[in-house]
C-alpha cells in the first residue's frame, strides 16, 4: 500500500511537470474528511502512547519497585489506554494490578483506590456486564462516603 502511494505520487509529479495534470471538482464534507484523518492519526497516536506507557512502567518497576503507588498509577493509565481502545480484558488486567498495589500500600480508603474501583466498573459497563459494575461502583461510593474518607 505504501509503495503504491509512492508510485502514484511520482506519477502525479510527472503529470505536473508535463503540464498534463487535470483538476476536477468533487463535492465533499470537510467534517467527514477531518473525522477520518483524526481516526487514522488517533489510532497511531494511541499505539505510540501505549508504547510510551509500557516503557514508563518498565522504568518505574525497575527504579521504584512493583509495590509503589507511582507504579500503580502507571498500571491505571495503561488500563485506561486499553479501555479506550476497546480492549476491555487487557484494561481489567492492568486495573487489577493497580488495585492490588493501592490496597497493599494506601489501603481501601484512599482516592486512588476509589478511582480504580470506578475505572473497573466503567469497563464492566462498557463490556455489557451490567451486574459486575455495581459491586465496584458501590465500593467506590462506600469509600467516598465512609467516615474516614479522604474526600471529606
Amino acid at each position: 500500500e505504501s509503495l503504491l502511494g509512492i508510485v502514484n505520487d511520482i506519477l502525479d509529479f510527472s503529470k505536473i511537470e508535463a503540464g498534463k495534470l487535470a483538476m476536477e471538482t468533487i463535492d465533499f464534507h470537510l467534517e467527514d474528511v477531518l473525522d477520518h484523518l483524526a481516526n487514522v492519526v488517533g489510532l497511531k497516536a494511541a499505539d505510540k502512547g501505549l508504547e510510551l506507557l509500557q516503557r514508563c512502567l518498565a522504568i518505574r518497576r525497575a527504579t521504584l519497585g512493583e509495590d509503589h503507588t507511582n507504579t500503580a498509577a502507571t498500571y491505571d493509565c495503561i488500563g485506561t489506554a486499553y479501555a479506550q481502545k476497546g480492549e476491555y480484558d487487557k484494561a481489567l488486567e492492568y486495573y487489577g494490578m493497580s488495585l492490588k498495589i493501592y490496597l497493599a500500600t494506601v489501603g481501601d480508603n484512599h482516592p486512588s483506590t476509589a478511582t480504580t474501583y470506578g475505572n473497573i466498573g466503567l469497563v464492566y459497563n462498557s463490556k455489557g456486564e451490567y451486574m459486575d459494575p455495581f459491586s465496584t461502583e458501590n465500593k467506590q461510593v462506600e469509600l467516598i462516603h465512609s467516615k474516614d474518607s479522604w474526600f471529606k
